[in-house]
């Protein structure tokens, strides 16, 4: 009887798979850079599950010497990711404070609209493939640009 239960759970598992747990991992890329008195300091959090990403949060920090540079960074910033701003989960913040301007995107790649994503002209929606994005792809992406990147344990 032992025999023949084992046999039962074999083909059962075979039939049915192992189903694979997913994945899911945290990067976190750093770039800091200083050019013509702009100090640059961005922080780029990739949530992702096995290969494709479910969530960014970009965070750009601009610290400039003179107070000239800061209305043309925040111009910048705005026409960089304001489009968004119309989509669920889409979220860009801009602040300046002093000599300092920071602006944050948070973008959920789960639950947003990918096609409305894909007919604005935010930077992102360079990378989507197949309605997706894979992580590396975006890793990479940050790394080419100077980022250092690491994993970080999700909370």
């Amino acid at each position: 009887m032992k025999k023949y239960t084992l046999i039962i759970i074999c083909i059962i598992l075979l039939l049915t798979g192992c189903k694979k747990t997913p994945i899911t991992k945290n990067i976190e890329c750093t770039l800091n850079n200083e050019v013509e008195g702009i100090k640059v300091n961005g922080k780029y959090e990739v949530i992702y599950t096995d290969k494709y990403v479910d969530k960014i949060i970009l965070t750009e920090k601009y610290t400039v010497e003179k107070d000239y540079l800061i209305e043309s960074i925040e111009n910048t910033f705005d026409s960089l990711y304001q489009e968004g701003n119309n989509l669920k989960h889409y979220e860009y913040t801009r602040q300046t404070d002093g000599l300092t301007i920071t602006s944050i995107v948070k973008l959920d790649y789960n639950k947003i609209n990918i096609e409305a994503l894909q007919k604005t002209n935010l930077p992102f929606k360079n990378t989507i493939k197949d309605g997706k994005v894979e992580a590396n792809t975006l890793i990479n992406s940050y790394k080419t640009n100077g980022a250092i990147c690491k994993e970080i344990n999700q909370n």
